[in-house]
């Protein structure tokens, strides 16, 4: 009787073991599968910075995907290349917005790392991410950044990069890529240089002959002068005329050019109103603007009547159209720099 009941003993305790383990067993994958993302302590290179920044200096195409849109940016990789906007129009790219990118894109730093795991890739947002950024460098090497909600509470992101098996925990990106439309990557300015970047400008009436110069403005030993004779002009009006110039942007960029529309523009540039010609520090190639009259109309563009004029650039492909209130800027003679200057008549 006694060995009877050290036997059932036995058996209880064979059998509370049995489901206390199996408890332990249950439990522990109920809290693997509800835990919180475990923080991999291998970081790629040691770095809080996402990116290598190297790689980011030789960047030359560059595609972004939000919720407005998909953009792609190039450059060659000769020197001093400027940026243009290939997709989804084919004009120079705003390079403000081209240099804010890359900014950001160098200052994101690394809070924790994750593993890449398809529930954290749902959980971050990751699956449907908000912005796609690609970037290829002149080595032909290419990186996708891929990013899902910002967090308000920390100005925090997750990301996912193509060549990594991590999720990162980011800061969030200081310039908003999600709100950037086609509008901010399309530089619209006519004249694509800095004003201090000029050299001398010289405005011919009609086309371009040495008799017929209008203004010529030039720049010598830091200060302005009359281009044919040498004569000082008032610095600061030469200096409000500059940038005045590089302000101007166009209201409308003819980047879809039909047949008519190139015989009008052909037509207009046989027989300009004004020729611009800009010579920039440093450099012996001269730009060059064909400036036509106001204009009626234009085949296959909807303008008003007799209210706009045109310019041709020699470093853009498409012709710009302006508001006829600009025309009357080109206008100025050399005699509208002279005046006086720290009380000396010029």
């Amino acid at each position: 009787m006694f060995t009877g009941f050290l036997a059932n003993r036995s058996s209880i305790s064979t059998w509370v073991l049995f489901f206390f383990t199996l408890l332990l067993l249950l439990g522990g994958s109920i809290s693997e599968f509800f835990q919180a993302p475990i923080e991999q302590q291998n970081k790629l290179d040691g770095s809080r910075l996402l990116f290598n920044q190297q790689m980011l200096a030789d960047i030359t195409e560059i595609t972004l995907k939000n919720r407005l849109g998909s953009f792609v940016i190039k450059k060659n990789i000769a020197p001093n290349s400027t940026w243009n906007l290939t997709s989804p129009r084919s004009l120079k790219a705003q390079v403000k917005t081209v240099e804010k990118i890359l900014y950001s894109l160098k200052q994101i730093k690394i809070r924790k790392i994750f593993p890449k795991d398809p529930i954290y890739i749902l959980n971050f947002t990751l699956n449907s991410p908000q912005i796609e950024i690609t970037l290829k460098n002149k080595g032909g090497t290419q990186q996708k950044l891929q990013l899902g909600l910002v967090n308000p509470i920390d100005n925090s992101t997750y990301g996912m990069l193509s060549n990594t098996e991590a999720i990162y925990h980011l800061d969030a990106m200081k310039y908003p890529l999600t709100t950037l439309d086609l509008s901010d990557f399309i530089d619209s300015r006519v004249f694509s240089f800095k004003p201090q970047n000029i050299a001398s400008l010289k405005l011919y009436k009609g086309k371009k002959k040495n008799n017929n110069v209008q203004l010529y403005i030039a720049e010598q030993k830091n200060k302005w002068v009359n281009g044919i004779n040498k004569r000082p002009l008032n610095h600061s009006l030469v200096q409000q005329h500059i940038e005045k110039l590089t302000s101007f942007k166009g209201q409308i960029i003819l980047d879809k050019m039909t047949k008519p529309l190139i015989e009008a523009i052909d037509k207009f540039k046989q027989a300009p109103l004004y020729t611009l010609e800009v010579k920039k520090d440093g450099q012996q190639t001269l730009l060059t603007y064909l400036i036509s009259p106001i204009i009626s109309s234009l085949p296959d563009v909807k303008m008003e009547k007799r209210q706009n004029f045109i310019i041709q650039a020699s470093d853009s492909k498409h012709p710009f159209i302006l508001h006829k209130e600009t025309l009357f800027f080109f206008r100025k003679k050399i005699s509208s720099f002279r005046g006086i200057q720290k009380g000396i008549r010029i």
